[in-house]
Order: structure tokens, then sequence, then C-alpha cells
């Protein structure tokens, strides 16, 4: 076989593990820091608010959850395609 035909495969991807850890250094930095003052927390969220041009009303409800940890389960698995029975 020729090499040129086949060429070598790219690099395989990083380890389940090492995105974990990545994902975790990510979240303790997104944490409450409770050493920063109110109004800076306020100025970070303002920011969020306007990155993703959230409506006043929704952004209302959104910061009354500060505090809170808000964790999401999400399935993308086949049983989701199926048709609910009545």
């Amino acid at each position: 076989m020729y090499p040129q035909q086949y060429p070598s495969l790219p690099s395989a991807p990083p380890s389940y593990n090492t995105d974990m850890q990545l994902n975790q250094q990510q979240y303790r930095h997104s944490l409450p820091n409770y050493h920063t003052t109110s109004d800076e927390r306020m100025a970070d969220f303002q920011q969020l608010v306007d990155r993703y041009e959230i409506n006043y009303t929704f952004a209302k409800k959104l910061r009354a959850l500060e505090g809170y940890e808000i964790v999401f389960i999400c399935d993308d698995s086949g049983s989701m395609n199926t048709p609910l029975g009545n």
C-alpha cells in the first residue's frame, strides 16, 4: 500500500478526563466570588444580559437566581424522539 493513499490518522481527541478537568476549572472560576462587591457582580450580570440580548423581564427573573447552583441534565438519546401516546 502507498502511504499517500492512506494518510496517517489525525491525533486522538483529548481524553474525557481532560475535558472534565477543564470544565471543572472553568466552573470553579464561574462560581460567585464573595470577595467581589455587589456592584461588580451586577456589572458582570449586565454584560451577560447585553451579550445574549436578554430582555428586561427575563433578566430580572435570572437575577433572582443568584446564589443558586443550576444544573442542566440533557438527554439526546433515541428515546427522546419517540412520540408520546395519548
